[in-house]
């Protein structure tokens, strides 16, 4: 019985931490402080931080309030159990110990995001209107995603010479979807995609295909086929702070997308050409000619290397590398479509730290 409420308590004991670690802050004397619980403020900017990256939309402001109420009872009672925890010095059970030192990188991972990304979008009245001018029409667009710049200059080619985007788009983009949707990505609004795509494709008139752009998925060529008013777009009022969200997630994007090439930068990811040799040697030896053009070079079946080929270093960096093997499986999880091939060494020197940020910066 001892053993299972110490469990119990533990779990609520880390669930606070995390929620904490997340979502509160310092207190400082320009938030209100509405609760107090043994000496410990709870802020309404801890409650704001809550309720702002919860994204909920409420259908009045009874059920908003009552939300904001929630939140700030969880807030009390997360405190008194944390309390009542150290009243019983379950800090010094090795068992939280363990966990509590297991989550600290995750709570500097946290910090970090907080000062480099959260702490410096701030957003102002003149962003949020001009997003909202930019919500007036949706457009319904098709699109191919390539590797590479030429790869998309030769398909546009193509298509000036009066080819069928839909045929094009099935037979040559990389977009998995493309094979049944024909590239089509129906009506989009301003900010419903990476805003290196939003930005080119709203500059096209219906009927207009674009020159090849870039985005941080690959190449693509858009097609506008058609611009009609945004029926979802209601009064400025009433879509403010919905609109302030948006532009605020915008900005924290491109924070990340900056601050992360600055690391990639610091951190240098070392890709060991030779293993990448070795895979698509081995390829070359396992399948058909015919079978390897289908093939896309990024694919290798982790089951056809013994023990020692999978432990092959892949990358290296300071103070760790990932093994041939660690690669194979976790590309599994990532889209095919942005998958780097084994040969394009800088484009895997970016995937794999993106695979393992959190290693690289905690280390």
């Amino acid at each position: 019985m001892r053993n299972r409420y110490f469990t119990w308590l533990i779990l609520l004991i880390i669930s606070g931490l995390i929620l904490f670690a997340g979502g509160c802050s310092d207190g400082g004397d320009e938030s209100p402080v509405l609760a107090k619980v043994d000496g410990a403020k709870i802020t309404a900017k801890d409650m704001e931080d809550i309720y702002n990256r919860s994204r909920a939309t409420f259908a009045s402001f009874e059920e908003e309030l009552e939300n904001r109420r929630a939140i700030l009872d969880s807030l009390i009672i997360q405190r008194l159990f944390i309390r009542e925890a150290y009243r019983r010095n379950i800090d010094e059970i090795e068992e939280v110990n363990r966990i509590v030192i297991a989550s600290k990188e995750q709570f500097l991972l946290d910090a970090l995001y907080q000062r480099q990304i959260r702490d410096k979008a701030e957003v102002t009245e003149e962003e949020i209107r001009d997003f909202y001018d930019k919500l007036e029409y949706k457009l319904d667009v098709s699109h191919m995603l390539f590797n590479d710049k030429d790869s998309a200059l030769a398909i546009l080619d193509s298509l000036r010479a009066g080819a069928s985007f839909d045929k094009l788009a099935v037979e040559h983009s990389l977009d998995p979807s493309a094979k049944t949707n024909h590239g089509s990505l129906g009506f989009i609004t301003w900010g419903s995609k990476d805003m290196d795509f939003i930005e080119n494709v709203f500059k096209l008139n219906p009927g207009e295909i674009s020159e090849p752009f870039q985005s941080r998925f690959g190449w693509h060529i858009a097609k506008v086929h058609d611009r009609v008013p945004n029926e979802t777009r209601t009064s400025y009022k009433r879509m403010h702070d919905q609109l302030e969200r948006a532009v605020t997630g915008t900005k924290q994007v491109a924070l990340l997308d900056d601050f992360s090439k600055l690391l990639k930068q610091k951190y240098p990811i070392k890709i060991e050409q030779a293993t990448c040799d070795y895979v698509n040697h081995r390829r070359a030896a396992i399948y058909p000619p015919q079978i390897l053009e289908q093939m896309p070079k990024s694919e290798f079946d982790i089951d056809q290397l013994d023990r020692d080929e999978k432990e092959l270093v892949l990358a290296t960096w300071e103070g760790g590398q990932m093994s041939l093997a660690e690669y194979l499986m976790e590309i599994k999880k990532i889209n095919p479509a942005i998958r780097p091939d084994l040969d394009d060494y800088d484009s895997l020197a970016v995937i794999v730290f993106n695979m393992r940020v959190k290693d690289i910066l905690t280390t």
